[in-house]
């Protein structure tokens, strides 16, 4: 397999763990480092490491963009509380979809 850069960065860790290497730096995740990560805990509450999707402004990477949501369109309409029997008499529910396009990596 050949690498895909020429020259490595300084400090990179590319091909570090052979050129089939899929983990990277995950590879340094060791089982004793899982436990010293765990030694670290001394309350046992949940917290956040993300930004929250409804930041207002910008991320912190100008090509990642907040999330948009918008009404799924149906036969011109936007599709909240829409009659599903305005496309066909058998259907009898009222349905809203919605579409949310998001950066996956817009948050963290």
């Amino acid at each position: 397999m050949s690498t895909r850069w020429t020259r490595r960065p300084e400090g990179s860790n590319w091909g570090e763990f052979g050129p089939d290497d899929q983990l990277g730096r995950l590879n340094l995740l060791t089982p004793e480092k899982v436990f010293q990560g765990i030694a670290e805990v001394k309350e046992g509450r949940p917290f956040v490491l993300s930004l929250p999707l409804d930041r207002p402004g910008k991320g912190p990477h100008p090509a990642r963009h907040p999330p948009r949501l918008a009404a799924t369109i149906r036969h011109g309409v936007p599709s909240y509380n829409f009659a599903l029997s305005a496309t066909d008499p058998d259907f009898y529910d009222i349905i809203s979809d919605d579409i949310a396009v998001i950066h996956t990596q817009f948050s963290t």
